[in-house]
């Protein structure tokens, strides 16, 4: 899945300047996702050159997963503001482990290209903390966390982020992802 972004050159990613609206069956977008959104530091990037065949990313009834990537090119991270909908569930109203770590995947892979250099997937190590519940949203980061000659670590979670100062559910962390690509010439 890695190395699926059409990215105009090495860590290139396209520009996109509108945002797609919100499917009916996912809920408006948080507060925490609009700031986000709202933040000069991300640029929203475009959706990957071969979606029609994409799991992830060709999603005809909106219900699969929805995913809106923002990247941060100076910190050299990724932020992915996703939600899962009924057609990726596992148990009724919890996301799917392998939806979970196709996004996983997808969201390091992509940020392994943020260094300038296309990447395939040669390690990705998951651990599941919580369940990822569906239709609500979560935030997926993934960060550069080695760049070693061709090879490239990325470390990437999955949370649900605090409301506010004054709100009293805390953030949930529901996974975290070790991933190691390769620069492939």
């Amino acid at each position: 899945m890695s190395g699926a972004r059409d990215m105009k050159g090495a860590g290139d990613p396209p520009p996109v300047t509108e945002a797609r609206p919100v499917h009916p069956a996912h809920p408006p977008l948080p507060a925490w996702a609009c700031a986000l959104m709202a933040d000069p530091r991300y640029e929203l990037l475009g959706k990957p050159n071969n979606q029609q065949q994409n799991w992830l990313h060709a999603n005809p009834s909106g219900e699969r997963v929805d995913t809106r990537y923002y990247v941060d090119r100076a910190r050299r991270t990724l932020s992915a503001i996703t939600c899962f909908g009924r057609e990726a569930e596992g148990r009724p109203g919890i996301a799917h482990g392998g939806a979970i770590a196709t996004v996983l995947d997808d969201v390091s892979g992509t940020t392994g290209w943020l260094t300038g250099m296309p990447v395939v997937s040669l390690n990705l190590n998951i651990d599941f903390r919580a369940y990822v519940p569906t239709n609500v949203w979560v935030l997926v980061v993934g960060r550069v966390t080695e760049v070693n000659g061709r090879k490239i670590s990325v470390g990437c979670t999955i949370t649900t982020p605090a409301e506010g100062a004054g709100d009293e559910q805390a953030e949930t962390l529901h996974a975290e992802a070790r991933g190691l690509f390769l620069h492939v010439k």
